[in-house]
């Protein structure tokens, strides 16, 4: 059976651990308690402290939007839509401030041995070890398992070319 497309509008909405923004949930393990791995959007309109996770690795991207100054212990890097990701501790402090426009990011948080990544890509789609996923920046993007909208996710299972944009993300250990 292929994957499930996960489509953007049906990702679950919750708070921030720190109350001030919203978060969408793609997908997590397991699906109840604390997590060992979660992958979500956030929208970031104003400048904002990121929420504190101390034991875990977050790797963050810019999606939708403008671009993003995150601070993380003092230092300040842009993210910009389609650009590197950066990975930081969740016990750092953090603080995110939307450049121009509000923000889209794309989070990953991996905790204890497990590792994680997000790379940009486009053309040709290769899993790693572990999970992978494909988020998609186009509004139309045909994979293997069926035609992906704007910012929906699928788990990629084998290596695959494609016309479009967007974010592999993949999750070891």
């Amino acid at each position: 059976m292929p994957p499930r497309i996960m489509r953007f509008d049906d990702y679950v909405v919750m708070g921030w651990a720190n109350g001030l923004g919203e978060t969408r949930e793609i997908r997590r393990s397991p699906a109840e308690g604390v997590f060992d791995w979660r992958l979500s959007m956030a929208t970031v309109t104003g400048p904002a402290p990121f929420s504190p996770f101390d034991g875990v690795t977050r790797t963050l991207a810019v999606v939708a939007g403008g671009a993003l100054d995150l601070t993380v212990d003092g230092v300040v890097s842009r993210l910009e839509v389609g650009g590197p990701a950066f990975e930081f501790s969740g016990g750092s402090p953090a603080h995110a401030t939307p450049v121009g426009e509000p923000v889209l990011d794309l989070n990953l948080m991996v905790r204890g041995r497990l590792s994680g990544s997000i790379h940009p890509v486009q053309g040709r789609v290769a899993p790693g070890d572990g999970i992978s996923f494909l988020v998609s920046l186009d509004t139309s993007m045909k994979t293997p398992y069926g035609e992906l909208g704007l910012l929906d996710a699928v788990e990629v299972h084998r290596t695959f070319d494609c016309a479009g944009s967007g974010y592999l993300v993949r999750i070891a250990g």
